[in-house]
């Protein structure tokens, strides 16, 4: 009876921390996949180590950014106790122009500066306690590993991922996010028109800046679709 939570392009979880303490005030049990920070792997090689810990029982995904491509093929696997899905401010396409590609993995060689942080992933408001904290996360993390990732989202093709998913889907959308476009939800609900999409007014780190929002919106789903999740049962 878990919610797995799979990280955004940095892999280390160190981000969902906090949201996954927010989770368990709401009946949600967390558990964390943690990718290698230092041993670049395909979305298909991700999926196959996410299936290998995957915990007994039934449990829901979720795929944070990065990480919805790989939440949409590990379902496509079929484990047994998959119940249901939720994306987060994620895609099934390359979400990410060529030349917008080549700057991520040039800004990604520099220590990233606390403005471009808040312009692109935390928003203008973020704290600076924030700021600092998303900084030291990157820094957990290789270069080379980084900038594959960013090359694994330029071939993405997970649309037949999406298709085939074969459990109730939630989409959570920030309203104010500058790095995938408003209309990629659309995209993905012409794609399954079974679809729920849900608007947060969060920038594209939705579960660290709304993550009471956030988790209140999962609960609501979860409680609907996969009321054993939650805990104490339906």
């Amino acid at each position: 009876m878990t919610l797995v939570l799979l990280p955004g392009l940095d892999g280390t979880g160190l981000c969902l921390e906090a949201f996954a303490e927010v989770l368990r005030g709401r009946g949600i049990r967390a558990q964390i996949v943690r990718y290698p920070t230092r041993d670049p792997l395909s979305i298909d090689a991700l999926a196959a180590r996410v299936l290998h810990e995957l915990p007994p029982g039934p449990f829901a995904l979720l795929g944070e950014s990065f990480s919805g491509p790989v939440a949409l093929r590990v379902a496509r696997a079929r484990p047994g106790g998959l119940r249901a899905l939720v994306l987060v401010a994620s895609f099934v396409d390359p979400p990410l122009s060529p030349i917008l590609s080549l700057a991520a993995r040039v800004g990604l060689a520099l220590p990233p500066p606390g403005f471009g942080l808040r312009a692109l992933l935390l928003g203008a408001a973020a704290p600076r306690a924030e700021v600092a904290g998303l900084q030291r996360v990157l820094r957990e993390v290789s270069y080379s590993v980084l900038v594959g990732r960013v090359r694994e989202l330029g071939r993405l093709s997970a649309r037949e991922d999406l298709v085939a998913c074969p459990v109730p889907l939630l989409y959570l959308r920030g309203t104010q996010d500058r790095l995938i476009s408003a209309r990629t939800a659309e995209r993905l609900r012409a794609l399954r028109p079974d679809l729920r999409v849900e608007d947060l007014a969060a920038p594209h780190l939705v579960l660290q800046r709304e993550p009471a929002a956030a988790a209140e919106r999962i609960a609501g789903f979860l409680a609907e679709v996969a009321p054993e999740l939650m805990l104490g049962g339906a």
